[in-house]
């Protein structure tokens, strides 16, 4: 992220409630973040947003130069996507402190917890901490059957690769489009140098980072970092909520094994490979 031309940073905090039903929270938060990592590099602001999704309420940071911040909250209000917004702070700042995310998601655990996980930024180095990433694009093949080799081989070299780095994810393939979506989680440095790698190779066109949510523990974990990488295929497109859907279908998958083995005397509770909670 370049710094701004004049030099002179800001930073605004806000906070509100999402006014849309529970069922939209997590298409609507992936909807913002993908227009916010499309719009706000051009304008060179970065952020944090943080939500607690059981009672809807958030917390946004935004940095960048002053008069991009500003302009960009005048829209903030106006959005009728959420009430109460109450400004927090405003004020220059030296440096960023989200100098990486264009703008990230970060879930709370509680309400009460919002502010604490927002100003903890004064002194928290984010590279440090797991991110979940998602990015979208389309292969260049001559074919479904060379597309279908292709994703095999980079899946192969991934299983080895990513679990040394502690990185796992899901890469999920549309044959009728030859799109690719792929969610890449670990630890935050080592997976922005996997996808800008991602981004410059050459099997692949038209590669656009959709969603980027910081993870604040292991336990946020989609996909184990041993798995290195899955693979899927689907005839839908519109994949922006991916991982809050396998999410949901995980815990309901679970809970429903969960209750058929009450009558084992081992307790075990089958492990489901993600891909099969795929549309």
């Amino acid at each position: 992220m370049a710094s701004s031309a004049d030099g002179a940073l800001y930073s605004l905090k806000y906070s509100s409630i999402l006014n849309i039903p529970q069922e939209q929270v997590d298409p609507t938060l992936s909807v913002i973040l993908a227009a916010a990592l499309k719009n706000n590099p051009k304008h060179d602001i970065t952020g944090m947003l943080y939500v607690d999704r059981h009672s809807k309420a958030l917390v946004q940071v935004l940095e960048g130069p002053k008069e991009a911040v500003l302009k960009l909250y005048e829209i903030i209000k106006a959005d009728d996507k959420h009430f109460g917004l109450n400004l927090l702070e405003q004020n220059p700042i030296v440096s960023r402190v989200y100098p990486e995310f264009g703008m990230a998601l970060a879930n709370a655990p509680s309400a009460s917890q919002l502010a604490g996980l927002a100003s903890m930024s004064d002194s928290t180095e984010y590279a440090q901490h797991l991110v979940r990433l998602q990015y979208s694009s389309k292969l260049l093949a001559a074919n479904v059957d060379a597309a279908r080799r292709l994703l095999a081989d980079i899946v192969e070299i991934s299983v080895r690769k990513n679990s040394e780095k502690s990185i796992g994810g899901l890469l999920c393939f549309n044959p009728s489009t030859m799109g690719v979506t792929q969610v890449l989680e670990g630890p935050a440095a080592a997976v922005r140098e996997l996808f800008t790698a991602i981004m410059v190779d050459s099997r692949h066109t038209d590669c656009r980072l959709s969603k980027e949510e910081l993870l604040l523990s292991e336990e946020d974990y989609l996909f184990g970092a041993a798995w290195g990488m899955m693979q899927s295929e689907t005839q839908e497109t519109g994949l922006v909520d991916l991982p809050s859907r396998i999410w949901q279908a995980y815990h309901a998958q679970t809970a429903s094994a969960a209750l058929e083995q009450v009558d084992d005397p081992l307790g075990a509770v089958p492990m489901t490979p993600v891909a099969a909670f795929m549309m």
